[in-house]
């Protein structure tokens, strides 16, 4: 049994903190209230008695759950943990719970988090949702601010989310996970980006973009539920960033996900302009959402002259496809162009990734150089879910290419 909210705001006045707060919205009772016709007061007492009872098994004694018009309020008392890991595990939880129930495999849930002082938390939560008794008339339930929907992932037919392992050669280790989006071309799933370049596909880069992001949300959602940690790399095109409408569809998909999910996402800006300042923008743009920073240069541009320290993260590069089979790993102009990459990238406090390695004599030839970060099919190859994060050698990535 959780506290009651008076006691739970008289012990954070007497503590003069901030209360962190797990908010569970029921997006759209209206579709269901009209489905259920009659037996809707029933329904709806239900769903709110039943929602506050899964909630409270699944929190601390000293933690109080609110039952809201719109839904359910947790309000945590330890401000030290993890809340992010917390609401997400509870928020699986009552999708399952909720959707295992006939009459509710419509309802949509949204989830976010937010901080506020005693006296923001009884506003937030005032005046209380009173239980509904069964003769009462039905009682539409307030509008949901659009923003809170883009919690649910929204399916695209045209596009897939596919998942490639990135590898960290200084921790000899799995770090994060590429969250791509591929396209439908005739009989086979084909990387957005390189179906672009050879004009196989008209669909918009802004769709692309927000497939890819999407994906990688529900992944890391995923991941939190199972209690396993996860970083994920997505791309998004300079051109989605410098429209306004493509930008706010795109940048709208984090507004659910409190600060410690977000830091668990790479971000990179794919087709950088070449005016510095426009490009500075667009990076100042991204790091404002409280993501890695990656600027993607053109393989073989080794000068980062015109980016600052601390500018970007990480500077990343895609390797060319091999022009034969029997591809003997990078040329020498090209070896040498990534070794004064990774050195710029030192230069400016960030990390060289090198992505798309195909064969192992590229592998061993950018293993020499100070690149850190790397993937490709000669590291792991892609999978419909991410791998897990773990140690991994490169003895363990050369016995993997020889079983291959």
């Amino acid at each position: 049994m959780s506290v009651d909210l008076k006691t739970f705001i008289k012990q954070a006045l007497a503590e003069k903190r901030n209360v962190e707060i797990g908010k569970f919205n029921l997006l759209n009772l209206d579709e269901i209230r009209e489905s259920a016709g009659d037996a809707w007061p029933n329904l709806k007492k239900r769903i709110f008695e039943a929602g506050a009872h899964f909630i409270e098994k699944r929190v601390g004694a000293n933690d109080a759950v609110i039952t809201c018009n719109e839904g359910f309020l947790i309000l945590f008392a330890n401000p030290e943990i993890d809340i992010a890991i917390e609401v997400e595990a509870i928020f699986e939880g009552m999708k399952l719970f909720f959707l295992g129930q006939p009459e509710l495999k419509g309802l949509k849930l949204g989830v976010e988090t937010l901080s506020a002082d005693a006296r923001g938390v009884t506003a937030l939560v005032a005046p209380p949702a009173q239980p509904v008794p069964a003769s009462a008339p039905a009682e539409k339930p307030s509008r949901v601010p659009p923003a809170s929907a883009t919690t649910q992932a929204r399916t695209n037919a045209n596009f897939k989310a596919f998942f490639r392992p990135i590898w960290d050669a200084e921790r000899q280790a799995f770090a994060a996970n590429i969250c791509y989006a591929k396209v439908a071309i005739e009989d086979r799933w084909m990387e957005y980006r390189r179906a672009r370049h050879l004009r196989m596909t008209a669909l918009p880069e802004e769709d692309a973009d927000n497939a890819a992001l999407e994906a990688a949300i529900q992944a890391l959602r995923t991941s939190l539920q199972k209690k396993q940690k996860q970083t994920l790399l997505i791309g998004v095109h300079a051109s989605t960033l410098e429209n306004r409408d493509s930008l706010k569809a795109w940048s709208d998909l984090f507004t659910p996900l409190p600060e410690p999910l977000r830091r668990r996402f790479w971000v990179k800006i794919g087709d950088l302009p070449e005016a510095p300042q426009d490009a500075l923008k667009l990076l100042d743009i991204v790091r404002a959402l409280g993501v890695t920073v990656i600027a993607e240069r053109p393989f073989g541009e080794c000068e980062l002259e015109h980016f600052e320290a601390e500018s970007a993260e990480l500077f990343a590069m895609t390797t060319r496809p091999p022009s034969n089979a029997e591809s003997e790993g990078l040329l020498d102009h090209e070896l040498k162009a990534l070794n004064r990459f990774a050195g710029e990238a030192r230069r400016l406090q960030a990390a060289a990734f090198l992505d798309d390695i195909r064969e192992p004599r590229t592998f061993k030839d950018v293993m020499a150089t100070g690149v850190r970060f790397l993937a490709g099919k000669m590291v792991l190859r892609e999978s419909a879910s991410p791998s897990p994060l773990r140690p991994f050698s490169v003895v363990d990535l050369a016995r993997l290419a020889n079983a291959a």
